[in-house]
């Protein structure tokens, strides 16, 4: 390379070599993702008592047999920094909700410290629960329950909106 060049090489380097250096550091401090559970409901911020678990995680399991869809929720303290939609994307594809050959879970993600709420749909579920049907079960249902202090009825609210969209049943 001339020296005409050098300067302008140098510079290119250096700017790779930083650009590399913080995408690689995105990936170190980005919240961790937590080893997948044997449960369908994970409170990690004990919003929920252990009568209101177990409810929801009974609704699931039997709705997971009669169907093999399989619903799960996550209870959040916090998002430590990272962005709702990137992180509970991660945490469901991390922990492989859904049967393999369906591709058919969903996730009710919850981050309570930031007041952010997602559901995470796989594709074998994105032709009946759409990404609109999603953001009116977490307006109409789930947002309302939470204002008023009362967690379950807005998660257990959201499972019954879901497995009705689900049998056709869901009305707006």
């Amino acid at each position: 390379v001339g020296s005409f060049l050098k300067p302008f090489v140098m510079k290119m380097k250096s700017l790779l070599l930083l650009l590399s250096s913080l995408w690689l550091l995105n990936g170190v401090f980005a919240k961790e993702i937590p080893a997948r559970p044997q449960t369908m409901v994970n409170d990690y911020a004990g919003v929920l008592s252990p009568a209101q678990s177990s409810a929801l995680e009974q609704k699931l399991r039997a709705y997971e047999e009669s169907t093999s869809t399989q619903i799960a929720i996550v209870i959040d303290r916090s998002l430590e920094g990272e962005d709702a939609f990137e992180y509970s994307f991660r945490l469901a594809q991390a922990w492989g909700i859904g049967q393999k050959d369906k591709d058919n879970g969903v996730l009710i993600y919850v981050a309570q410290a930031e007041r952010k709420i997602r559901i995470v749909t796989n594709v074998g579920v994105q032709g009946f629960l759409t990404d609109a049907l999603s953001k009116r079960i977490i307006e109409n249902t789930i947002t309302p329950a939470f204002k008023k202090g009362d967690f379950y009825a807005g998660l257990d609210g959201a499972v019954n909106d879901i497995i009705k969209v689900a049998a056709g049943e869901y009305t707006n």
